[in-house]
């Protein structure tokens, strides 16, 4: 038997556009919910102040923040979770938290900004201006939790939180610390809509990934983070066995055609993982519904993994939360390996002809041992990790 060095994963805690918490995303998938509307997949405000509410009465919080701001509630919101699912009581000066995002504390400062620039606002005072930078919301994490260990920030475009559940893996079995806290967090704003609108990358109808009449993304915000342990008297969720990162640099916003930076971290993941690809029972897909995306990636998975494996995306439901999308989509992957039921492509109508995988339009009940999950990013970006069950 393989003895790979197994990360385990101890804690989760999910808030995506289906609601608070992982099942309620999982249903959604299930049952082909789609939870974007024009396009974009928001937190209702309902959901908002019920999880302002939760991390405000939490014992973990020790410093209540000024100020209600999305991202930075988000993420305390699911950090709290998972390490409370974890059966942590206290943090430790060893402690690591990594956080994947593109957009930070955005609307602290995105609005004024817009003003300033569109003259509509006339000030002297910049100081909003000192939440722009990314690492600022780790400070105020550190601040609101009184968290003691190391911060990074990871900001590989929509890779971002893949490529941290990867680092986070690597810090454990480097014995760098016993214990991360590992995710991502994303909120929506005018910045990111209209920068991807410029791409000309967004559609306004529900995404459909690998589908012939594929018309683009439904951008999304949410987050997830989780507790990664390499021993615990918890019952692990799932175990995380490989995890690489490679750059093709091929475009600023396309990956490659044959997804060769893609092909590279799935080889190199699975041979961390000392698996072959024949052994992969599952993979979840980047599969944004782009035309450039969803080419590569299936040229890439074809070639590696084959055209009998399942290959699935659940972008239909919960839109693409860009840094955040690898970890919130890690939590439908653990309801994979834990239920035996793959979910069906929400939106898949026709296949497009030239894919030749396995990509099912219905759900279906089947063991999955191991399973690859992977993320393409911006400017050539491409992680992958590889998760096993946890035996029954």
């Amino acid at each position: 038997m393989k003895t790979p060095n197994e990360t385990l994963i101890t804690g989760i805690g999910v808030l995506s556009p289906s609601g608070i918490g992982a099942e309620a995303l999982w249903e959604d998938c299930l049952n082909k919910k789609s939870q974007t509307s024009d396009g974009l997949g928001c937190i209702s405000d309902k959901d908002f102040k019920s999880l302002c509410s939760l991390v405000n009465e939490s014992p973990w919080l020790k410093k209540k923040p000024l100020s209600l701001e999305r991202s930075l509630y988000f993420s305390l919101y699911s950090i709290i979770s998972a390490i409370s699912d974890a059966g942590w009581k206290e943090f430790n000066q060893s402690d690591v938290l990594l956080i994947g995002t593109t957009t930070g504390q955005l609307s602290s400062w995105e609005t004024k900004f817009i003003d300033l620039c569109q003259k509509k606002l006339e000030e002297e005072d910049l100081s909003y201006l000192d939440k722009q930078p990314l690492g600022n919301l780790g400070d105020s994490l550190r601040e609101a939790l009184s968290f003691p260990g190391k911060i990074h920030i990871i900001s590989s475009a929509c890779s971002a939180s893949t490529q941290a559940l990867g680092m986070a893996h690597d810090y454990l079995n480097s014995k760098r610390s016993e214990r991360v806290i590992v995710g991502g967090v994303e909120e929506l704003g005018q910045l990111t809509i209209k920068g991807f609108g410029s791409l000309k990358l967004l559609s306004n109808k529900s995404c459909t990934p690998f589908d012939q009449e594929r018309s683009g993304i439904n951008l999304s915000e949410g987050s997830a983070f989780y507790t990664f342990e390499k021993k615990s008297l918890m019952r692990p969720h799932a175990y995380i066995v490989g995890g690489r990162t490679f750059l093709d640099s091929y475009h600023m916003t396309s990956p490659h055609p044959e997804g060769r930076g893609y092909k590279r971290s799935i080889i190199e993941s699975l041979k961390q993982a000392d698996i072959t690809s024949d052994e992969i029972d599952l993979v979840h897909a980047h599969g944004t519904g782009t035309f450039n995306n969803d080419q590569a990636e299936a040229n890439a998975i074809g070639e590696i993994i084959g055209a009998s494996t399942p290959v699935i995306s659940t972008k239909g439901v919960h839109g693409h939360a860009l840094g955040a999308s690898g970890a919130i989509e890690l939590s439908l992957c653990i309801q994979i390996l834990k239920s035996a039921m793959i979910p069906p492509i929400t939106g898949l109508n026709n296949v497009d002809p030239e894919f030749k995988l396995l990509l099912p339009k219905e759900k279906i009940e089947r063991k999955v041992t191991y399973l690859l999950k992977s993320t393409l990013g911006f400017g050539g970006v491409n992680s992958s990790i590889i998760l096993k069950g946890v035996a029954q």
